[in-house]
């Protein structure tokens, strides 16, 4: 909910010394990720959701990134819960929004994981656990938009899982005054 993004912009040619208004163009310096959860129609109550394996803290200097530690499982970068009630099938934000995440290599990618406990209403519980590098997401880069579709069923079958890549929707015509 509070997810800020980092845009930059830069302008090399000019040294300052006779300023002009100059058009910069800004490119999103962070990965957009959406992990989107609907049920086929069941009341379902999902708790202990959270996202461990990567690093979200991080530096960027001179278009580098400089990261921390990944995230554990103990102490995940992200953490959530969801209440789906019943005959609601529309499509859920899990931690409420997109996480705007710092660039993750896929060697990184590798160690990202969705954990989450399901409940039905009926009382069953279901427990999953998803690699976040999967086909066609082979990593998260800048600028790109990463969505996770967890469609859980009426009984107790294996969930379903789509997985896209999608153009991060840029402003046009954005103006920022200093």
């Amino acid at each position: 909910a509070d997810a800020v993004d980092l845009m930059t912009a830069f302008r090399t040619e000019m040294d300052g010394s006779d300023p002009k208004t100059v058009a910069m163009k800004f490119n999103h310096e962070l990965a957009k990720v959406n992990i989107i959860v609907t049920s086929e129609g069941d009341a379902v109550n999902i708790t202990n959701a959270k996202v461990y394996g990567i690093s979200h803290i991080g530096t960027l200097k001179n278009k580098q990134w400089t990261v921390g530690d990944s995230s554990t499982e103990g102490e995940p970068s992200f953490s959530g819960s969801l209440n789906i009630p019943e005959a609601d099938t529309q499509p859920h934000e899990l931690f409420g929004g997109s996480l705007l995440l710092i660039p993750t290599s896929a060697e990184k990618l590798a160690n990202a994981i969705l954990s989450f406990d399901y409940q039905y209403e009926d009382g069953t519980s279901e427990s999953a656990k998803i690699n976040l590098k999967r086909d066609p997401i082979q990593e998260w880069l800048a600028g790109s938009q990463y969505k996770y579709t967890i469609t859980i069923p009426r009984s107790t079958e294996e969930l379903k899982l789509e997985v896209t890549v999608l153009p991060w929707t840029k402003e046009d015509n954005t103006s920022v005054e200093w």
